[in-house]
């Protein structure tokens, strides 16, 4: 008997794919576009060395390059253009925090699929790449027809370690001490995930914190300066939740640093797993959707920035806002690379048909 029903975000979330270990099983064999970022971070290097001993073959590699800690990303430049140019017949970079880099990764991305009779076969390397900047890239890579695959090393150590956090808490609390990086140079909306904001509306803020308070701090006050003092249940927090059994001390520091207490609206969700994170931020979106206008700034883990840009996809009205740091503390970020990580969404055509369906009706025979 026929019945009509409802296309539930747990539909669409069964279709998603789940992580698998990159290896010579699941690696592609041939890739028509490779992105990475060039970064600071050791782990950097580690999807392209692996990508290059797994004998993929790359018709064209393209690092990407932001505007911070430029003399410190440059360090690692000549290893990662060594194992790139093993790989990939050709090369080339893009400056990821420059206003015309969007058109300009469109451009690079229908030059790929060129002379293909299907779509353009892209990797995405998001290991080190600023959630900012992920988020620019999926953009493009969603709204074009592609064959996508991400890419992730997950890092060995991740700092601060325990022992660094309780021994030294005023480098973890302290504005003008380093930490994991210093200052706030820039904050604001995204100009790729602007939303659709209605201004009768109040602002209801999604916050996924980082290990600076002053980070969070000014995306609060640049959304609405009343919910610094004031928040009245329209800020929820977002707990990341490591994926290594070791770093999950890291939940609990994050809520002290940030000053959440145990009263505020809050949610732990995985640092590694992107469904969970999606299925949550789709959730808050639905209980509130009709009162607020919604913000989320997404920084916490790559991950879970991935997830992000899914939901802003399912839901163009949410306005995404970024605080960027002065400076990051290219020294003692993370260390080593524990695993790396495969997810293969496939044609994005079907993916955004798939994002699109959820609440839509069909007929269930």
């Amino acid at each position: 008997m026929s019945r009509l029903r409802t296309t539930l975000v747990e539909d669409v979330l069964a279709k998603l794919p789940e992580a698998c270990k990159l290896d010579d099983a699941s690696a592609p064999r041939h890739v028509d576009l490779f992105l990475c970022a060039l970064g600071f971070e050791p782990r950097c290097l580690s999807v392209p060395k692996e990508l290059g001993r797994l004998a993929v073959k790359v018709s064209h590699g393209c690092y990407l390059e932001p505007s911070t800690n430029r003399s410190d990303n440059r360090a690692n430049l000549p290893a990662l253009t060594g194992y790139l140019e093993g790989f990939c017949t050709s090369l080339g970079s893009l400056q990821s925090d420059d206003l015309e880099f969007p058109e300009r990764l469109r451009q690079l991305v229908i030059s790929a699929g060129k002379g293909r009779s299907g779509p353009a076969v892209v990797a995405l390397d998001i290991s080190v790449l600023a959630n900012r900047a992920l988020m620019r890239v999926l953009k493009v890579l969603l709204e074009s027809d592609v064959d996508l695959t991400v890419a992730y090393a997950e890092a060995e150590v991740y700092h601060p370690t325990r022992e660094e956090y309780r021994d030294h808490p005023e480098v973890w609390r302290s504005e003008n001490a380093l930490g994991l990086e210093r200052g706030v140079a820039d904050v604001g909306p995204s100009r790729e995930y602007p939303g659709q904001h209605l201004d009768p509306l109040p602002d209801f803020l999604i916050l996924f914190p980082s290990f600076r308070a002053d980070r969070t701090r000014a995306i609060i006050a640049r959304v609405d300066l009343s919910l610094r003092t004031v928040p009245a249940g329209k800020v929820v927090w977002l707990i990341g939740v490591p994926h290594l059994r070791d770093n999950r001390w890291r939940a609990d520091a994050m809520r002290e640093l940030n000053g959440i207490s145990a009263t505020a609206p809050q949610y732990d969700v995985s640092t590694f797993e992107y469904k969970e994170v999606l299925q949550r931020l789709h959730a808050i979106h639905g209980e509130h959707e009709q009162e607020f206008n919604i913000t989320v700034s997404p920084l916490g883990s790559k991950l879970q920035a991935l997830a992000t840009a899914l939901f802003c996809y399912m839901h163009p009205d949410v306005r995404v806002m970024f605080a960027i740091p002065k400076e990051y503390n290219a020294a003692r970020y993370s260390q080593g690379c524990a695993a790396m990580w495969l997810f293969g969404f496939g044609n994005t055509a079907s993916l955004r048909q798939s994002l699109e369906s959820v609440g839509s009706l069909w007929i269930e025979e």
